[in-house]
């Protein structure tokens, strides 16, 4: 009897022993990973990020590169146009559905137009998502 009690005292204290690395290890883990975070927080921010690019003058297109930019729209939007139509014509899309679409596409191309074939400038003018979008006016 002495034998078992002697061996479960063993075993009790080999378990105790493996808590106690397990809780020393926890803590020197512990330790680094709040070392860590405070000699990352002590760093200063990346300031490119919040430097703004300046917006390029505007461009305006001679009238003889107009032209060769609307020949340009008006092919790959026809061809776009054969594609929905094929969609319709292979039963993929509906016909409501493809002119819904082809009614999208004459607007784009309007609008395109409309900016003298200039592609909008979109960087910089969209509020990142870290940071607080400024009010809208009413104009």
């Amino acid at each position: 009897m002495n034998k078992i009690r002697q061996l479960a005292k063993t075993r009790v204290d080999k378990i105790r022993g493996v808590n106690e690395m397990k809780k020393w290890t926890l803590i020197v883990l512990a330790g680094i990973m709040m070392a860590t975070a405070s000699f990352t927080s002590l760093s200063p921010p990346v300031q490119a990020a919040e430097e703004k690019v300046p917006a390029p003058a505007e461009k305006s297109l001679t009238d003889a590169q107009k032209t060769e930019l609307e020949a340009m729209h008006k092919d790959a939007l026809q061809r776009e146009k054969d594609i929905i139509h094929k969609y319709v014509e292979y039963g993929v899309m509906t016909k409501d559905t493809a002119d819904m679409i082809l009614e999208h596409m004459d607007k784009r191309f309007e609008k395109v137009k409309a900016n003298g074939y200039i592609p909008p400038r979109h960087f910089g003018k969209l509020p990142m998502p870290h940071q607080k979008p400024e009010p809208r006016t009413n104009d």
